[in-house]
């Protein structure tokens, strides 16, 4: 995290209300939760705190370093149970599910500054918990790297997908759907056009169930074979 500015701001609007910057943070959090990140600007904030926006340059220097501090804010505010007893297949499966359903309920948690959109703070508190899980299946250990970083991408994009269609247009919903149905063999129309009636949120539960479960199928299915070298991925040395 950036470190704080060890000099004194001048007197002025805002400063007397004694502002520093956890207080800019916690209204940049909030504003985030309220409009998202294009929502999120520094004439808002200063708006929020009742300063001018100059008040909040002696405690951050710029938009991307507030953005940094506020996607580290959201991921700390937000919990992340472990998920209970059980096979690690169903645990893995579980916290999959935890992990979509705080992304659609939070998606300040999708913040980063100049990042990939899959390397958030929150990201990285979901990624480790995977791997301890997947640590049950007796992966190689680069395989259960890449396996967590294959769900938490298929977690993270669906989970994203799905907050985004709330703003779509039913005409571009319509429009899709014939557009791929244009593209799918004679045989694979009917299915896909019951896919296509199915409501929103259905669709995703589908499509969602579907790749995880196919994902964690295909990493039980590693585990239980005798490790093979594959192309690029370095075996780990056996002792």
């Amino acid at each position: 995290m950036p470190r704080a500015r060890h000099r004194e701001a001048p007197a002025g609007r805002g400063h007397g209300k004694q502002l520093d910057r956890a207080k800019v943070v916690e209204a940049a959090l909030a504003l985030a939760r309220e409009r998202g990140e294009a929502g999120l600007s520094m004439r808002g904030v200063a708006a929020r705190l009742g300063v001018d926006v100059a008040a909040l340059y002696w405690h951050v220097r710029n938009k991307d370093e507030l953005l940094a501090l506020v996607a580290v804010a959201a991921a700390e505010a937000v919990d992340l149970p472990a998920p209970g007893e059980g096979p690690w297949q169903e645990r893995v499966f579980a916290l999959c599910q935890t992990l979509r359903a705080r992304l659609k309920a939070h998606p300040e948690l999708g913040l980063q500054s100049g990042a990939s959109p899959w390397t958030t703070p929150f990201n990285a508190r979901a990624h480790g918990r995977i791997v301890t899980l997947l640590a049950e299946s007796v992966l190689q250990q680069t395989e259960g790297l890449l396996a967590a970083q294959s769900l938490l991408h298929t977690v993270t994009a669906l989970a994203q997908s799905e907050v985004q269609s709330r703003q779509s247009s039913p005409d571009g919903v319509r429009r899709y759907v014939r557009e791929v149905t244009r593209e799918l063999p004679p045989g694979a129309v009917g299915a896909w056009r019951e896919l296509a009636r199915l409501p929103v949120e259905e669709s995703f539960d589908a499509t969602f169930g579907f790749a995880i479960r196919a994902l964690l199928e295909g990493v039980a299915s590693l585990s239980s074979t005798p490790a093979e070298p594959r192309p690029g991925v370095r075996a780990r040395p056996t002792r």
